[in-house]
Parts: C-alpha cells; structure tokens; sequence
C-alpha cells in the first residue's frame, strides 16, 4: 500500500497534481477514526479512479486476516482472499 501511494505520488506531482499531498498517514489509519472533512475528503479519494484508492481495499481485505485467532478460520480466509 505504503509503495504504491509513494509511486503514484511522485507521478502526481510531476503532473502537478497534489490529490495525496498530505495522506500519507490517512491510509492505514482506521477510516471510522477520521472526523468530518477529513472523513469526506478521504471518501473522495477512495472513490477516485488512482492506483491508491485500488491498492486501499486490498489492504483492508489483508488486515482482516490477522484478527482470526485460530489456524482453521485464518485459513478458511486466506483462500478466500
């Protein structure tokens, strides 16, 4: 996840585009813990078509895996995932 906003980021800014200036922090944070415009700006960029906003669910999907505490329903969801 971390790579892919660096990459893109970098290719944005030569473009003169600064949509992910300033969310770095803001991708691996628990969306439920952002507050008001924060909140809305995030949802903006989630819903944007940038190779982050892509690389944002699977990141979430993954994190979902590591809360199961027994082998067997850890692995029921890695080959789901």
């Amino acid at each position: 996840m971390d790579q892919v906003c660096r990459r893109e980021h970098k290719q944005l800014k030569a473009e003169g585009d600064d949509r992910l200036t300033g969310t770095k922090y803001d991708w691996p944070r628990n969306p439920a813990a952002l507050k008001g415009e924060q909140r809305r700006d995030f949802t903006q960029l989630r819903q944007s078509e940038l190779k982050t906003a892509r690389a944002w669910p699977l990141k979430e999907t993954a994190m979902a895996f590591f809360k199961d505490v027994y082998e067997k329903p850890a692995r029921k969801h890695f080959q789901w995932w």
